[in-house]
């Protein structure tokens, strides 16, 4: 593990202790950092992986092992050419078809299990790993992919939130790409929902405490309970449908 996640880890354990004691300076502050599941592999996903000719099985866990941790468009596509080539190898006639596949349904937005950084709980953009993700994916990723077992998926998976609420997991995830922080202490300073003539908004007035600023974090919300953790308008046949599609950054703006 490297320093950067010890430190991480140690501030964690120190604020913590602070809480239980009653002692913090901040009270209202929070940590946020998004959450890397397990690597998991559907396979092929929706596609057959293997005929009488041989399997091609192992393209795809490779494949879905760059998707578990996601990256920057040019990352994905490599990926993509991989996938293509490796599938190739094994039965020529394919290789075009799945590439068609994964570059149509693989996006970072769409609501599939395979997306593209489906690992995260909160997406990311479409941005390079920084350093202390990198540590992070090496510490959670397997050996080899030789030893994954296969778990077939549903078609979108569930919602998971680190924050307990949506929106504010992705207003920090986006500020947390913004500056550049894996994890960071922060305060929600004010929070409101106002209706729009197209839907609702929710506005979150957001402390991060590491580097002393104050950001306005706007988003638009299609569904008034969309930022609502087991909300009961949400379908969960829809899993993080609703995630992607009911909630949009909008805007971020500076204080200070």
């Amino acid at each position: 593990m490297s320093k950067r996640i010890s430190d991480t880890v140690m501030k964690i354990l120190i604020y913590l202790m602070l809480i239980q004691f009653g002692v913090s300076a901040e009270p209202s502050a929070e940590i946020y950092q998004n959450v890397l599941r397990p690597f998991s592999s559907d396979g092929c996903s929706a596609f057959f992986d293997s005929n009488r000719g041989g399997s091609w099985q192992h393209c795809c866990v490779q494949h879905d092992l760059h998707y578990w941790k996601g990256g920057t468009k040019q990352m994905r596509k490599n990926a993509d050419k991989q996938l293509r080539d490796c599938v190739n190898d094994q039965e020529p006639a394919l290789g075009g078809l799945v590439y068609l596949g994964v570059r149509l349904g693989g996006g970072s937005y769409l609501p599939f299990t395979w997306r593209w950084g489906y690992g995260w709980y909160v997406p990311r953009s479409y941005l390079p790993t920084t350093i202390e993700e990198q540590d992070y994916i090496n510490f959670m990723q397997p050996s080899s992919i030789e030893t994954v077992e296969i778990q077939r998926q549903s078609l979108v998976g569930k919602r998971d939130t680190v924050t307990e609420n949506y929106c504010l997991d992705l207003a920090l995830q986006r500020l947390s790409e913004q500056e550049g922080l894996f994890s960071f202490e922060y305060e929600v300073l004010e929070e409101k929902m106002n209706s729009e003539d197209t839907g609702w908004s929710q506005h979150y007035k957001i402390r991060m405490n590491e580097i002393n600023k104050d950001y306005l974090v706007e988003l638009i919300v299609l569904n008034r309970s969309a930022c609502e953790l087991n909300s009961r308008r949400e379908d969960p046949r829809r899993g993080e449908q609703s995630l992607r599609s009911l909630i949009k950054v909008h805007k971020i703006k500076e204080l200070n």
